[in-house]
């Protein structure tokens, strides 16, 4: 989720000759007329107008979304319901709370609006994905919230304005989660603070989807160099999700099997291959999905395995913590017992006596204290050789 400065755009005149050109919105299509139902999908960056006209042009990306891009579609579909698909990392969040607040004033003017997170729906497009009263994720998606970020460059006073106009859209975020779902807000500050990801199950129990659906296929693995956020275990659980695309392309199957095959026939369009050999090819290719299915469960057992010596070192941990206590428990009372007997040591008796008579020793009070003294002494003395 970022925050652009207007010292980012373009110089008036080039940013006037930019925006001349009308600019087109990811493609969508009509499912089903007769109810007059359509089906939106967003599929890469939230962006500002500009900023949407210069990836498209520069290097023909056809998956961001500005608010311009999606309002004007939207104003020229006359359907009834909006069914809205998410797998974004998240980008522009003006342009994310734009879009959000047109579509609670879709629904407020009787449209339905149905938001569907699928896959990856991070940062800014968390905004979009909570506009729908009937949000739902499917259950093999992620759902992250953390801190806005930008960056600027000027004179300390660009700097420090940029600075504040920063800390009221983050405060402004978290606002919007704490009243969406009910946390209050230092508990949010928190979340957002650490870059919280939540399973979809997570998020719903959280209060920022209302509902999980079965899971989703992917078909377009992440990049590593193209993860903007720290906690890269999201990005290895995404893309260990990721069905490749069947290679159904003749054309292609033809090709790779030439390049094995010992001789074939060059036709229009490829290669002709026999019968057995596309055969051995649909072979390899089973043998190549086995292969990754028995990989993908390999590392489900590893990380399955991870978990559970994690939770043997956490109850080891425990209990070592709680020997420590008692130990240093039985060290105190040992010094006290030692104090005690120290100070015991340091009485001094009362010069013996000569000999009495039974009668008279037995009525002598101090005869008696000293023969308590002793044993109380002995008892002491009988507890520190336990205790050692």
């Amino acid at each position: 989720m970022f925050f652009r400065s207007k010292a980012y755009l373009y110089p008036e005149e080039s940013r006037s000759i930019i925006m001349k050109k009308s600019i087109d919105v990811f493609n969508f299509s009509f499912v089903n007329s007769a109810d007059d139902s359509v089906d939106i999908h967003i599929d890469g960056e939230i962006v500002d107008a500009a900023t949407q006209q210069v990836m498209r042009d520069w290097w023909g990306d056809e998956t961001s979304v500005s608010f311009k891009s999606f309002r004007d579609e939207i104003v020229k579909s006359q359907a009834k319901t909006l069914n809205v698909f998410i797998n974004s990392y998240g980008g522009h969040v003006g342009d994310a709370m734009a879009i959000h607040d047109l579509l609670v004033d879709l629904q407020n003017q009787g449209k339905t609006v149905n938001t569907k997170g699928r896959g990856i729906i991070a940062s800014a497009a968390t905004y979009i994905l909570m506009a729908g009263k009937n949000s739902e994720m499917s259950k093999n998606s992620w759902f992250m919230i953390h801190n806005v970020s930008g960056a600027v460059w000027g004179d300390v006073n660009i700097v420090e304005n940029y600075a504040r106009s920063l800390r009221k859209f983050n405060d402004a975020t978290r606002d919007f989660y704490a009243e969406s779902t009910g946390i209050p807000k230092e508990n949010i500050t928190k979340m957002m603070n650490a870059e919280t990801w939540m399973t979809a199950a997570e998020a719903q129990a959280k209060g920022f989807v209302k509902s999980v659906s079965g899971g989703a296929t992917f078909t377009n693995s992440i990049p590593k160099e193209n993860w903007h956020f720290e906690n890269r275990a999201v990005l290895n659980a995404y893309n260990s999700s990721v069905t490749p695309p069947k290679m159904s392309n003749a054309v292609f199957q033809n090709t790779l099997a030439a390049a094995q095959a010992e001789s074939f026939e060059v036709v229009d369009g490829g290669f002709l291959l026999s019968e057995q050999m596309l055969n051995s090819i649909d072979a390899r290719i089973s043998d190549l999905h086995a292969d990754l299915e028995s990989a993908r469960n390999e590392h489900q057992q590893a990380a399955e395995a991870h978990a559970a010596r994690e939770t043997e070192i956490q109850t080891l941990e425990a209990a070592n913590l709680q020997l420590t206590g008692e130990l240093e428990e039985g060290i105190a009372e040992r010094e006290r017992l030692q104090a005690e007997i120290n100070r015991l040591n340091n009485l001094t008796p009362a010069p013996a006596a000569g000999p009495k008579p039974e009668d008279k020793f037995n009525d002598d009070p101090t005869a008696k204290y000293l023969t308590s003294v002793d044993a109380e002494m002995a008892k002491l003395r009988a507890m520190r050789t336990a205790s050692n």
